[in-house]
């Protein structure tokens, strides 16, 4: 068997159980760190122009850390590291929510974000989830079939 297959397979069994999960959590994760990296070196200014570039990067900060600190703790058993990934992820998160409802509240009559808010439920409900799965114990258990 071909090594990069071999390593595939092997990364493949060192998932537990449900196996689905860590990869989305993974994707979840540098989509957090590109958006972070997009938002710092390229903020909407719809947003930032209204709050100020300070809590732009605050925000931006805040979605890196955790995505960088989540990739590189998803598929190991340090779930304490991990859970300090999703409060740096959920940090990011409140303050980007935080900022959309006020623009929302102080807009003009017609205009909206809530397209904004619900993006924002969304990602919210995969970093609750999360942090759901993983809060019981600082290391993952091992598993029943090994």
């Amino acid at each position: 068997m071909p090594t990069l297959a071999r390593f595939v397979r092997w990364l493949w069994g060192e998932i537990t159980a449900p196996p689905h999960i860590k990869p989305i959590m993974a994707v979840a994760y540098g989509i957090g760190v590109f958006t972070g990296l997009a938002t710092l070196t390229n903020p909407p200014q719809s947003i930032a122009g209204e709050v100020g570039p300070v809590l732009a990067a605050v925000w931006a900060w805040s979605f890196i850390a955790g995505g960088v600190l989540g990739l590189a703790t998803v598929f190991t058993p340090w779930w304490w590291a991990e859970r300090t990934a999703l409060i740096f992820a959920g940090t990011g998160v409140a303050v980007y929510a935080f900022v959309v409802l006020n623009l929302h509240i102080l807009a003009p009559p017609g205009s909206s974000r809530l397209t904004q808010v619900g993006i924002i439920g969304l990602a919210v409900c995969l970093l609750v989830l999360r942090w759901h799965l993983i809060r019981v114990y600082s290391y993952q258990p091992l598993s029943r079939e090994r």
